[in-house]
């Protein structure tokens, strides 16, 4: 994983990854089953969505900021 960001309720999550191809993609997780009102369990990570390919880690982050309304709060 080259980076990963979560949002400010703990609730949403996406990560940077480079696979073999030596091309990026962000990954998107959710924690939506959580259950304990005060976070005191880690989360559990759901994955809700992969972007697609691109050159840079930089590019791929661009995208995911695009998309994500909670990534620009």
């Amino acid at each position: 994983m080259i980076k990963s960001i979560t949002s400010r309720d703990g609730k949403h999550r996406f990560d940077i990854e480079r696979g073999r191809s030596g091309l990026y993609r962000y990954v998107i997780l959710d924690d939506r089953y959580r259950t304990d009102e005060d976070f005191q369990n880690p989360p559990y990570w759901r994955i809700e969505a992969f972007s697609g390919h691109y050159e840079t880690a930089e590019a791929a982050e661009a995208d995911a900021r695009a998309e994500l309304a909670w990534l620009r709060e």
